[in-house]
Formats: structure tokens, sequence, C-alpha cells
């Protein structure tokens, strides 16, 4: 039987950290595993509420290799504690566009075209 993805946004891998900044001020340092224009998936080793609505900050390298930073405000849509590493959904309150998030947009459409030749090779 295979796997059906379920999501209606396709997800993609985004090799940087992230900064969760709670609603009290606190910040929670996270591993980013994935990303899409609704979403991230983070790893972190300290908890993080459901349902908090929290401001991200994406801290990556663009194809050129420059350090880029944004802001995206979201709520923790799910956490989970595997072991000692908390795996995080957090679901954000304005989609990811060229308008919005200029930098940010145009990385996830590079990840999107690479995923695309390494997944239907010639």
């Amino acid at each position: 039987m295979a796997f059906k993805n379920k999501r209606s946004v396709e997800r993609y891998p985004l090799f940087g950290r992230c900064t969760v900044i709670m609603p009290d001020k606190n910040e929670v340092i996270a591993h980013i595993a994935n990303i899409s224009i609704w979403g991230i998936g983070l790893y972190t080793v300290m908890p993080v509420d459901e349902l908090a609505q929290v401001t991200v900050k994406i801290n990556f390298r663009d194809t050129s290799s420059n350090e880029q930073e944004c802001f995206i405000k979201g709520i923790v849509y799910w956490a989970i504690k595997k072991e000692e590493i908390y795996q995080i959904g957090i679901r954000f309150t304005e989609e990811i566009t060229s308008e919005s998030q200029t930098l940010l947009y145009n990385h996830i459409n590079e990840i999107a075209k690479l995923s695309s030749i390494v997944s239907n090779p010639r």
C-alpha cells in the first residue's frame, strides 16, 4: 500500500534554524524540518504550548549562500514529545507570498524546483 500525502500544500526541506518567540517574549531555539507557504515543522528540546500564538524568526541561507532572516506570525498547531525532542508544527497566520515574504518565497520556489528535478530525473 502506497503512502498518500493528505496535505493540501507541498512541504519542502529547509536547512536552517529559527527562534520561536512566545507571547511572554520567551524564546525557543529550534531546527527546521520542513516548510510550506502555510506552515513550518520544527525540532526543539524545549516544550511549546499547543495553540500558542507565536512569532517565528527564520534564519536560512539563500541560493547565493547569504544569511537571511524573516519573521512570520503563526499558531502552534501541534507539539509532540519523542524521547528528549519535541516535534512542533506551526501554521502561519498569513500565507508566504512574493509580496509578504519575498526572500523566503523565492527560496521555497528554488527548493521546489530542485525537489522536482531530484524526484523526476531524466
